[in-house]
């Protein structure tokens, strides 16, 4: 059984209200699909420091390697830190 917020939204209700919001807002371009809200929800979940248990079980995966999947954000959020680090390490050694 789907846990999470969105546990007891059916595909078809999703897909209505999806299309109305999209009509709202003028958006008319297909591939503003809904899937595209739920990836930013869990990107943004992760990246603000959420466990991937958690995000899991709000996004209702029965599985955590599915939700692995979003994991490869943290990975450019590390790439971009060391990169800082070694920007700041050049910074102080040029004024030493």
């Amino acid at each position: 059984m789907p846990e999470g917020p969105f546990k007891d939204l059916k595909d078809r209700r999703a897909r209505d209200i999806w299309a109305r919001a999209r009509k709202a807002a003028g958006i008319k371009h297909r591939d503003c699909v809904i899937h595209s809200l739920r990836h930013t929800c869990a990107s943004r979940l992760l990246e603000s420091g959420v466990d991937l248990k958690i995000v899991k079980e709000w996004l209702g995966h029965s599985s955590i390697a599915t939700t692995d999947i979003y994991t490869h954000l943290q990975t450019k959020q590390l790439t971009s830190a060391a990169q800082s680090i070694h920007r700041l390490r050049q910074e102080t050694s040029v004024g030493v």
